[in-house]
């Protein structure tokens, strides 16, 4: 962090990007947010925001900025991003990096880096305000506190650090947990009318070592969805969408599941031949954005996986 912190000092007062991944979710806003107001820079993401954080920066008023040229700034900060996939069409060259999740492949090439295994980017960033001695406006707070509730699905998965930092960022920001819990009213009645659509149209499919419950929602929630179906007890779950021909895809697996099954390879393969705009993930995780014949990816995903289980009977 030290290193971070000094380039930061350095190039205090020069045009900063804070870029957040595609699909933005309410850790990447609030992380992004809390680190442009830090360095009064340009908070972006490459093409859009994922439907659940709209609420987020309407309660903020903060300005997004869609497709940033990231040529045009001295300092660039990524947020909340594990791979250069989720970053379309943008340039990276020097930057720095704040990031929470497991196998990132930015850390290597980052001038500097805050790089933690922890339940959310907003707490790095926290730590991050906290190392520097500044304050957390309510907004501030506000960004940060609704980060972490969004990454721990509303702190069912939360770690007693994330639990602890939360109720420091509602304590120095002076914010009730009520004003956090209002950010999501709106997003959280849309979210549960997705699940209960989703549970009810979900399709299960047995293979020889693990079960797989597939749905389509007419909705940008598949993280939320795939976790559902984890929480009832699959050991995979396939959720997708198409919007303006594009492919939106999440495989995800219950880290509950021995299987051999690494479903970031399982769509790598599936999706060979397409166009990929987006792609991410690890064995536990697969995020896919491309264009082709939707059909034949979930056949080939479907095919692939019942190869790797039969591998494993073999």
């Amino acid at each position: 962090m030290k290193e971070f912190i000094e380039i930061l000092e350095k190039l205090k007062g020069k045009k900063t990007l804070v870029l957040c991944h595609d699909d933005a979710d309410n850790d990447a806003i609030g992380a992004g947010f809390a680190m442009a107001e830090l360095t009064k820079g340009t908070l972006a993401v490459p093409q859009r925001i994922s439907e659940h954080a709209l609420e987020l920066i309407n309660k903020l008023a903060a300005r997004v900025e869609v497709n940033p040229n990231s040529q045009e700034y001295e300092l660039v900060i990524v947020v909340d991003t594990a791979d250069s996939q989720q970053l379309p069409n943008i340039a990276l060259d020097e930057y720095l990096l704040i990031d929470h999740h497991r196998n990132n492949l930015l850390v290597e090439n980052s001038k500097a880096n805050i790089y933690h295994l922890v339940d959310s980017t907003c707490q790095l960033v926290y730590h991050l305000y906290k190392e520097m001695e500044e304050s957390l406006t309510p907004a501030v707070a506000l960004a940060l506190a609704a980060g972490i509730l969004g990454d721990t699905v509303g702190l069912t998965k939360a770690s007693n650090k994330a639990i602890i930092d939360l109720g420091n960022i509602l304590q120095d920001g002076n914010i009730g947990y009520s004003t956090v819990l209002n950010t999501f009213k709106i997003s959280g009645k849309i979210e549960r009318l997705q699940k209960l659509k989703a549970a009810t149209s979900g399709e299960v499919h047995e293979f020889l070592d693990c079960v797989l419950i597939y749905c389509r929602p007419d909705k940008n929630f598949l993280f939320y969805v795939a976790t559902m179906f984890l929480e009832l007890g699959t050991d995979l779950a396939l959720v997708s969408y198409q919007e303006d021909g594009w492919i939106h895809l999440r495989l995800v697996k219950s880290n509950q599941c021995i299987t051999n099954h690494n479903v970031s390879e399982i769509v790598k393969k599936a999706s060979e031949g397409m166009t990929v705009e987006n792609f991410w993930g690890d064995q536990y995780f697969a995020g896919f954005k491309g264009q082709g014949d939707y059909d034949q990816l979930i056949k080939n995903i479907f095919e692939e996986i019942k190869r790797v289980s039969e591998q494993k009977e073999d």
